[in-house]
């Protein structure tokens, strides 16, 4: 039996939450997304690195609240109504990271995604793997799982 063509369109994309932070706009692929909230909170933790804010509760679980304005190294900017917390997943890994604004969840075809460039944002090129082209912007793709497992890493030992 054949597919229709609107569950061919459905399949055929690919659905990414993008972002702003630092004048930049960036995005994670939604099946690293676990949640997005407000800010809240953090409870500070000893002798880990400045953009690990602390630790917050999500529903009965503590996880790391990752600042990262702070991680890429961008200028700092107080909380406004528009900042979130996107709380990601990674195997068994989980952090909230701390955004200027979510933008909205994106649905592009796979062909659209193009490996990255040097130099095209201004954040460790470790930390991203592909761009797309979107409304006239540059989406940078980020590595959720090179940021989250670098992030246990640390955690792990100021523990």
């Amino acid at each position: 039996m054949a597919a229709n063509s609107q569950e061919i369109k459905n399949i055929d994309v690919r659905k990414i939450i993008a972002f702003n932070l630092g004048g930049e706009l960036y995005g994670v692929d939604i099946c690293y997304v676990n949640s997005i909230m407000r800010p809240r909170p953090a409870m500070p933790l000893p002798n880990v690195p400045d953009f690990i804010l602390g630790m917050i509760n999500l529903r009965g679980s503590l996880l790391p609240l990752i600042d990262l304005r702070l991680k890429f190294n961008l200028d700092i900017r107080p909380l406004n109504e528009d900042s979130r917390i996107v709380v990601m997943e990674s195997k068994n890994y989980r952090a909230g990271l701390l955004v200027d604004k979510v933008w909205e969840l994106l649905r592009l075809a796979p062909t659209a995604f193009q490996p990255a460039p040097t130099d095209v944002a201004k954040i460790d090129q470790a930390y991203f793997i592909e761009v797309c082209p979107v409304n006239e912007r540059m989406l940078i793709v980020l590595d959720i799982v090179v940021l989250l497992s670098d992030t246990a890493i640390i955690g792990e030992q100021a523990g």
